[in-house]
């Protein structure tokens, strides 16, 4: 597993706008089923903001950008 942290962005989300760094996981899962051994190589991005935590979440495509379907701070409540 690698973690990095690749840049800082502004991001606009329901819950607000967030000044966030980005934290880039990539790692690799085997697994066997009967004969057949499975192996998939993921890349996963986390935005956080200081004082907060997670603001969106999700995996990265070949190129660098978000695959359909992530997770994003809907909403605040304190």
């Amino acid at each position: 597993m690698i973690n990095y942290v690749t840049c800082r962005e502004t991001l606009d989300t329901p819950a607000g706008r967030f000044e966030c760094v980005k934290v880039v996981t990539a790692f690799t899962c085997e697994a066997k089923v009967s004969f057949i051994r499975l192996r998939m190589k993921e890349t996963i991005a986390v935005w956080v903001t200081s004082g907060f935590g997670f603001v969106r979440m999700g995996v990265l495509n070949k190129k660098g950008g978000l695959r359909s379907g992530y997770f994003e701070l809907e909403r605040l409540e304190m």
